[in-house]
């Protein structure tokens, strides 16, 4: 015999208070547990912890940041800014002098997206023209090739290569920065690192070989008996400097770790000038734990 259907289910009222409640359809926006829309945020002290809003993604707080273009495995990364320079003391004396210049900022950088092993080359640039006063003009950039060789998950290798240029200001130590055009600063650099992980414990190591090369200006320079000639001003500020730092870390906790690390430095002049007294070699260390 066919069995006797089943009561509806209740439909709320006096008698059937016991009944389940019906669950409530979520609202617009950001809801609590209840499917009701909040009026504040969310704080820790709510249940739902699941729907708290997370933060806007970096491109979305400004929205000139370049979010790259893919080139098969690679994200291309470009961007370019272009002003106008206005100040009312160009050169910052007690007299001052106005002046305007146009600039011109580019910025590329080329990532890898692979899932081991890392490669980034970027160049980025900084050039302004003004009208009355070009010795304040900018002319500075700095180009860089980094990479990483994940030799295994602990182990990894890295390579950086850098050139550079900058420039020294009115407050520089050389009388020819102060009252005529401004020197170039060449840099170029290389660094290599290593590092792994026992267990809790990661030790790195990295060293870096720096040169710094001065730009020539004018015809002023400083007569050497040694040699008998005259070298130029800007020779005699010329360095090199060779660093070599160590680190080791040790984790007592996810979010609690120590760490000893210690540096040598050393920085040895390129050129010879008796006149100056500049040539020999300058040697420091540093050693720090915490």
């Amino acid at each position: 015999m066919p069995t006797a259907p089943e009561p509806p289910p209740p439909l709320g009222g006096i008698g059937d208070e016991s009944a389940a409640p019906i669950a409530r359809a979520p609202g617009p926006g950001i809801t609590n547990a209840f499917g009701e829309p909040l009026e504040a945020p969310p704080s820790v002290d709510d249940d739902d912890l699941e729907n708290v809003p997370v933060a806007p993604k970096g491109h979305e707080l400004d929205p000139y940041v370049p979010i790259g273009t893919r080139l098969g495995s690679f994200i291309l990364f470009t961007e370019a800014e272009i002003g106008t320079i206005l100040t009312d003391n160009v050169l910052g004396t007690r007299i001052p002098r106005s002046d305007y210049a146009f600039e011109f900022a580019p910025n590329v950088r080329l990532e890898s997206n692979w899932a081991r092993h890392f490669f980034s080359a970027e160049f980025d640039a900084d050039r302004s023209w003004y009208k009355n006063f070009p010795v304040e003009d900018d002319k500075t950039y700095l180009a860089l090739l980094k990479g990483r060789l994940d030799v295994t998950r602990r182990t990894h290798l890295e390579l950086e290569l850098g050139k550079s240029q900058t420039q020294e200001g009115r407050n520089s130590i050389s009388l020819t920065d102060i009252a005529g055009v401004q020197t170039n600063v060449q840099e170029e650099h290389i660094t290599a690192g290593a590092d792994h992980t026992f267990n809790r414990l990661t030790l790195e190591v990295e060293g870096e070989v720096a040169r710094y090369d001065y730009s020539d200006v004018g015809a002023i320079g400083v007569l050497d008996p040694t040699i008998n000639r005259i070298i130029p001003q800007q020779d005699i500020r010329d360095y090199r400097e060779d660093e070599l730092s160590m680190r080791g870390t040790y984790e007592l906790q996810p979010d609690l770790a120590v760490f000893v690390d210690g540096e040598i430095s050393e920085r040895s002049t390129s050129s010879r000038s008796a006149s100056a007294g500049l040539r020999g070699i300058r040697t420091a260390s540093r050693f720090c734990q915490a």
